[in-house]
């Protein structure tokens, strides 16, 4: 059995989940960022639709009472004059059975004016009377007509060259029948025609206060119509958020339960490939484990990310399994090693890598497994890697596996105090070890060092004889 407790660092797309999520909670959930931007975009939504709605009424409104208001003109005003009406202005018998004629016609219509003119501008006929030079008027003074703006002009001519014009506009009560200041009048200019020629112009003003109001009306009808769509699709909307998020969340926690029992089947695993290790090797039974916490504490002061450090305490707990092929006669000869069993040992680095090359999620322990013999300056096996070509996991791991095998107990010497262990790491900077791991090796403090040593104790209390002190470098083999 493995003395102390390994954990194995993992990094998981859930885990991530349930990190974005807690962080969040301190701003905005999903839920709410979504029903906030979808309450948003349907306000948006709502006001631009109400608007297009608003709009398109209010044009159909203007259009429907322009051609409305033509038609009528055209129709009453076509038959009832002779060629000769549009050549002077109306004497006053005529203009006086006219305009009751205009009353009758024209009031269900709420035209509050009238006006006829020739084709030139002048005018022949007033609803109001006032601009309508007397009978009897000379043609030269009638030609120019009274208190007609140069703009007013322009409106008539247009139309009896170009067709119906109409303008939006308001007019005091002095200036209209109903005698009231009226501030939605649709002022229209119509070419009057006889067998396909204009001869002359209506000018009509027209009330239609009581269009717009019902416009308005349905222009509400509308926006209410528009606003109760727009809540009842972000009731069902966010109905379906919720559903979705609910099940995402049951699937992510599902996820997350799954990973964790895969986490921790990989240690068991791992747990297992090492502990068959120590039943062969029991003089280095709880080596794997210390050099793992080992291994952590210096991967953490060098700032390695979660990944990073799952890869090293995966490499550190299985770097010896390539023991496994070496002969129980060379593994546990409590003596020297002659040359030829040197050899077969140091075998082991290539043995284990093609152990675990096997196994796909056992892939990052790799670099550790293969390499945690290599020196930094090249002198070591079973590659000869020299610096930076040596994987940084390695390169950890090394400082970690000489420091636990100088403090351990061994059958031919006893256990380095800590102190003279760093000392002799420190030494071997440079050379045996990476100078910058050293460094990192070297700013954890000798009292967390002393408690990774006190979680994991050997299960084998041998006297030993006292032994010289080895340097790093003998402890490395």
């Amino acid at each position: 059995m493995l003395c102390g407790q390994m954990r194995i660092v993992e990094s998981s797309p859930a885990a991530s989940i349930a990190t974005g999520v807690s962080a969040g909670n301190s701003r905005l959930t999903p839920v709410r960022q979504f029903t906030l931007l979808l309450g948003a975009a349907l306000v948006i939504g709502t006001i631009a639709l109400g608007g297009a709605l608003a709009f398109l009424l209010q044009r159909h409104l203007e259009d429907e009472t322009i051609k409305l208001t033509q038609r009528e003109i055209e129709v009453h005003f076509r038959d009832v004059f002779g060629d000769t009406v549009f050549t002077g202005p109306l004497d006053n018998a005529t203009a006086a059975r006219f305009d009751p004629m205009v009353k009758t016609h024209f009031g269900i219509y709420d035209i509050v004016q009238l006006r006829l003119y020739t084709t030139s501008g002048q005018m022949i006929y007033n609803y109001l009377p006032g601009l309508i030079p007397p009978p009897g008027t000379p043609p030269e003074a009638f030609a120019q007509t009274p208190n007609l703006s140069p703009e007013h002009l322009g409106h008539i001519r247009q139309a009896a060259s170009s067709g119906p014009l109409t303008e939006r506009t308001t007019m005091g009560a002095d200036e209209n029948v109903l005698k009231k200041r009226l501030t939605s009048v649709l002022e229209v200019y119509v070419p009057i025609k006889r067998n396909g020629t204009v001869i002359g112009v209506a000018e009509a003003y027209r009330d239609i206060s009581r269009q717009e109001a019902e416009t308005r009306r349905m222009q509400l009808a509308a926006a209410g119509i528009v606003t109760l769509g727009s809540v009842a699709l972000f009731i069902a909307l966010s109905g379906v958020f919720r559903d979705s998020t609910r099940r995402l969340r049951r699937q992510s926690e599902a996820l997350s339960r799954s990973f964790d029992e895969l986490v921790a089947a990989h240690g068991q695993s791992l747990e297992a490939l090492a502990a068959a290790l120590e039943t062969r090797d029991r003089e280095t039974e709880g080596h794997s484990v210390r050099v793992t916490q080992y291994s952590r504490a210096l991967g953490e002061a060098l700032g390695l990310s979660a990944d990073e450090l799952a890869a090293l305490q995966s490499g550190a707990l299985l770097h010896d399994i390539g023991k496994i092929g070496v002969p129980d006669a060379i593994l546990r000869k409590p003596g020297p090693l002659l040359s030829h069993e040197w050899e077969q040992m140091r075998r082991h680095p290539e043995i284990g890598s093609s152990m675990v090359g096997r196994i796909a999620f056992l892939e990052t322990a790799l670099p550790v497994v293969r390499h945690h013999h290599e020196r930094f300056d090249g002198a070591g096996y079973p590659d000869r890697l020299e610096s930076a070509g040596i994987p940084l996991t390695a390169r950890i791991f090394a400082v970690a596996d000489t420091f636990d095998a100088m403090t351990s107990n061994r059958p031919y010497r006893r256990a380095v105090p800590i102190p003279e262990a760093r000392e002799e790491i420190a030494k071997s900077s440079g050379s045996q070890f990476d100078p910058h791991v050293v460094e990192a090796f070297l700013s954890i403090s000798e009292v967390r060092l002393a408690e990774i040593r006190g979680q994991t104790t050997s299960l084998l209390q041998l006297p030993y004889a006292p032994a010289p002190v080895l340097t790093a470098i003998d402890a490395a083999g």
